[in-house]
């Protein structure tokens, strides 16, 4: 899984951290029927000394004189009902990212451009089951792919290169940079940063 290896893994972990724990947010405040304003929070990475990076997750009450509703989260039969409406919120919307029927607010706003569903949730199922997001189907990758394609086929003396290989994996998987003849790439790398990705690819094809 991503660390903070470089900036743009500090992006995606950030990315998925901060969209998890406004979904778990969100989720407290419908488990508890509270509004949204009385419990707040954030997250912080910890780093072990094998290199290992942990994200922490915090809430406490928003007033000083608040009614405990923090402390109420990690109770038995509440942690489980937060958890499975923090599922539901990730999952059941179908906008790309984020939108105002599952995630952002006014008072959110601030987060809006890096919210990300399916960060959030595949770090939620890290975080429960220890389960890795899913490989993408040859389908899927194939489609992820085009932008980045059609950016080398448009590039006056670059051409797509036969014994150069492309595989698109989930954002969240660290990715491999040093193989040669073998591009790893995940969605954003085939989007937001395409730029990015495209100056790459032209240092992989002269290896």
């Amino acid at each position: 899984m991503v660390s903070n290896y470089d900036n743009e893994e500090k992006n995606i972990l950030r990315s998925a951290a901060t969209t998890l724990h406004e979904a778990i947010k969100k989720a407290v405040s419908l488990s508890l029927d509270i509004d949204y304003n009385e419990i707040n929070g954030g997250w912080r990475t910890r780093l072990e000394e094998n290199g290992e990076v942990h994200i922490e997750m915090f809430f406490y009450d928003n007033l000083t004189s608040g009614a405990g509703y923090s402390s109420l989260i990690g109770k038995d039969g509440i942690l489980d009902d937060v958890l499975s409406k923090t599922r539901e919120i990730l999952t059941e919307c179908t906008c790309s990212r984020s939108c105002r029927n599952c995630l952002d607010n006014f008072y959110n706003q601030r987060n809006h451009d890096i919210f990300d569903r399916t960060l959030a949730i595949q770090l939620l199922e890290y975080a429960l089951d220890g389960k890795y997001p899913d490989d993408y189907s040859q389908e899927e990758q194939k489609a992820y792919l085009v932008p980045l394609k059609k950016l080398i086929k448009e590039s006056k003396g670059v051409s797509v290169k036969d014994d150069i290989a492309f595989e698109v994996i989930p954002s969240l998987r660290k990715r491999r940079r040093n193989e040669k003849g073998k591009l790893y790439l995940n969605p954003y790398n085939l989007s937001d940063w395409l730029p990015n990705t495209f100056r790459e690819y032209l240092g992989k094809i002269n290896e």
